[in-house]
């Protein structure tokens, strides 16, 4: 147990040197148009504690700021004597949703250059409160008609799955008028004729 406890380490300590590149070159592409006082966490560090927030299955941003502090090893990987604030790990979250997945995106696919001759389409359903009044009804295979929105990805599929594109729609939104779209978008960023096999699934 303890070797495999040690290669999940190890495997995640090589996946925050990999954030740590896209982090910084993020980073560089924009500084120059952005100005300001230097932040006190670094978007490395924010991003970080994102992934470690996924990895270990925590449910809200509360939790991971109790976490963090309690695992010595990951804070002294990352460079943190004490964790951000849970509020503002949450409010960059949201900013970095907003302003910085796709670039974050375009860096990842070029540090890890992936293997993108055969690739999966997917959705999955993603339920709103009722007081929403931009969701729609739509129906999934699985759980029936629901109100809210969907979620369509484009990922690797010959080895590791990997997310590359993808659209969010209201959920009344079929598969099919996404999957040309995400299709599309692959062949312009890879430019490869062999971008042609992919497999539709569903959730």
């Amino acid at each position: 147990m303890s070797k495999i406890i040690k290669a999940q380490n190890e495997k995640f300590l090589k996946l925050l040197c990999i954030i740590k590149k896209i982090a910084e070159t993020t980073v560089q592409r924009r500084k120059n148009s952005k100005r300001g006082r230097p932040r006190k966490f670094s978007l490395f560090q924010i991003i970080a504690c994102l992934v470690y927030k996924v990895k270990r299955g925590i449910a809200s941003f509360r939790e991971l700021e109790y976490r963090i502090n309690q695992d010595t090893e990951f804070k002294k990987s990352i460079g943190l004597e004490k964790s951000p604030d849970y509020s503002y790990i949450a409010k960059l979250a949201a900013k970095i949703e907003e302003d910085l997945l796709q670039a974050i995106r375009d860096v990842l696919i070029a540090e890890i250059n992936p293997d993108v001759s055969i690739t999966i389409v997917d959705s999955t359903p993603l339920r709103s409160s009722k007081q929403d009044k931009e969701a729609k009804i739509g129906i999934h295979v699985t759980i029936g008609f629901y109100k809210g929105y969907k979620l369509h990805l484009l990922c690797t599929g010959k080895e590791e799955v990997l997310p590359l594109f993808w659209i969010l729609t209201t959920a009344n939104k079929h598969d099919s008028t996404q999957e040309e779209l995400l299709v599309r978008s692959m062949e312009l960023q890879f430019e490869d004729e062999t971008c042609q096999e992919f497999c539709v699934s569903n959730l």
